[in-house]
């Protein structure tokens, strides 16, 4: 049994995609229409942005599991083998680290370790030691005994973080800097490779061994060091991500499929100038929603 519990920051509030990089991206939508009444092209903009968010959410919708890097609780009724190993399923995945676990007999009874020496197993199954472990102080309901016994069921709770890093940069990062201050730093790690969707200047990044990490529920912002000096100068709302080009991309897909209007046979579209753009047929925006899903396949909750 599995219950997950997630932070209050764990509600999207930046796409994984940022307008900037969706209008780099070769399409034939008609951007500067999504909003009546106004020619502002700061007021598209913020509609865009809005059609980015959803399509972002739409993503972990289809994952069926958050995405963006976050801290995840699941409490969990397991077994300890006879080595003293709780072997753990957490409901989110990739698992980036572990920050705690808890168990005991009675929920009033739990032991907790911080830190914890712990096995991934492809991101999606947890292993930690319990007995053996040199900061682990038997108490509670596992003092009399000596430790966790074999096939004996345990309450179990592990607070853990998730996801991929995504975030926007909170400040100009200039060219040859050695550190980007990012809006978000949960599931950023020392040696993760991010990359800058900066249209025209992208570039990756590599985090330095010096970061530590910060993974709070809720996050705050945080200067992330890099192995090497940046190669650009980028503005402050880059987008900065350790996704992969299947999540960019299935996102981009999603967004244009909810951007797609149906329901003429004019022979100039897909250059009609009406709101966003037209198909044909309404199967005609469905079929950008399958690529993006297809694409999401493998990042599906397993459990």
């Amino acid at each position: 049994m599995t219950a997950t519990v997630w932070g209050q920051d764990e509600q999207l509030v930046e796409p994984f995609v940022q307008v900037a990089a969706f209008k780099a991206h070769p399409t034939y939508l008609d951007l500067a229409n999504l909003r009546f009444g106004t020619s502002s092209s700061a007021d598209q903009d913020a509609e865009l942005y809005n059609c980015l968010l959803l399509a972002s959410a739409y993503v972990e919708n289809f994952c069926q599991q958050p995405i963006q890097g976050h801290v995840a609780t699941d409490n969990q009724r397991v077994y300890p083998d006879r080595q003293g190993r709780l072997f753990l399923y957490p409901d989110h995945a990739p698992v980036r680290t572990v920050l705690s676990y808890s168990s005991g007999r009675t929920i009033a009874q739990l032991v907790t370790v911080t830190s914890p020496p712990w096995w991934p197993e492809d991101g999606r199954q947890i292993m930690v030691e319990m007995t053996g472990a040199a900061n682990v102080s038997w108490t509670g309901s596992l003092s009399n005994l000596g430790g966790p016994v074999a096939g004996v069921e345990l309450l179990t709770s592990v607070n853990y973080v998730a996801g991929y890093a995504n975030a926007t940069l909170t400040a100009t990062a200039n060219q040859a800097a050695t550190s980007i201050s990012v809006t978000n730093p949960t599931a950023i790690f020392a040696g993760d490779i991010l990359r800058l969707w900066d249209p025209g200047l992208e570039e990756s990044v590599i985090v330095a061994p010096s970061w530590a990490g910060q993974n709070t529920s809720p996050y705050t912002s945080a200067a992330i060091p890099l192995v090497s000096p940046l190669v650009h100068t980028h503005a402050a709302g880059v987008g900065v991500t350790g996704f992969d080009g299947n999540l960019t991309l299935a996102t981009i897909y999603f967004t244009v499929d909810g951007l797609q209007r149906w329901g003429t046979s004019s022979n100039e579209w897909p250059k009609a100038k009406v709101k966003s753009a037209t198909g044909k047929r309404t199967e005609d925006a469905t079929a950008w929603e399958q690529k993006a899903m297809r694409l999401l396949l493998s990042y599906r909750r397993s459990r």
